[in-house]
């Protein structure tokens, strides 16, 4: 196994710590008698949308920018081109190198596809019963993450080692004429706005909680202990994907810093 896949690999593992983290961080916020199913739509999204990214997921979010291999160019991917990533696992398994990196994005793809749609939970807590909200899970998932992800994070590695971005997210500078891209290493644009986006959207389906019905936080201890369990994206993200872009700092950009290459 290579060092790079290895990384990516633990980086995998870290990103999922995240969402029984955010379970925490939601289940502390509301009252006791919520804490359980609260924590639950967090751990529900991860055994289906799992399930989902494996079965098509991964497919429909790569997009290499041609006619021959996309569903729409650019936009979305053939879900059905590896059904269940078998001709993937079956190569690996056979010792092809590069089968097995493709598998270790998979996985690493997943992680972020779960706590997107788990970061939405927040939104409709106390108002959510688990069996609506999975179907939901489904269908945002399959419409919206899968598709918006392919915008922004599919890529294809040059002959340099280098990565070309093939989403029209991804090449929205060089649409424009320009000599810059889109490059989204922590996913602040598939995940973060296009979870808060939803969220907003399901709180405004949902309605505001009754007065009546907020109460006190049942373990408001487990907030800030939760936090150390979410931070690992913020490192995760960027240098899982920094040996494509050896010129950009991106670990100390995510810190705040901005430093000139």
């Amino acid at each position: 196994m290579s060092i790079p896949v290895l990384w990516l690999l633990i980086t995998a593992a870290l990103v999922l710590f995240m969402t029984p983290g955010l379970a925490f961080f939601y289940g502390g916020l509301v009252k006791a008698k919520s804490v359980i199913s609260m924590m639950m739509l967090s751990f529900g999204s991860i055994g289906l949308v799992g399930v989902l990214w494996v079965l098509f997921g991964f497919n429909q979010a790569f997009v290499d920018g041609t006619s021959e291999t996309d569903w729409i160019p650019e936009v979305l991917g053939n879900p059905f081109s590896d059904f269940g990533l078998q001709d993937a696992a079956t190569a690996a398994f056979s010792g092809d190198a590069a089968a097995g990196s493709v598998l270790a994005g998979a996985i690493f793809g997943a992680t972020f596809a779960i706590i997107t749609v788990a970061l939405i939970s927040g939104s409709i807590a106390d108002r959510a019963r688990f069996w609506p909200w999975m179907l939901f899970v489904g269908l945002f998932a399959t419409l919206v993450y899968f598709p918006v992800a392919s915008w922004v994070f599919a890529f294809v590695v040059n002959e340099d080692g280098t990565a070309t971005f093939t989403g029209w997210v991804g090449q929205l500078g060089a649409h424009l004429g320009y000599d810059t891209s889109t490059i989204d290493f922590a996913g602040g644009t598939a995940v973060h706005i296009n979870a808060g986006a939803a969220a907003l959207a399901a709180q405004r389906a949902t309605g505001a909680p009754r007065r009546a019905a907020v109460g006190r936080p049942a373990i408001l201890a487990h907030v800030p202990e939760s936090g150390r369990h979410l931070w690992p994206e913020a490192c995760t993200g960027t240098v899982s994907l920094a040996g494509h872009a050896p010129d950009r700092p991106v670990s100390l950009r995510t810190q705040g810093c901005r430093p000139d290459p």
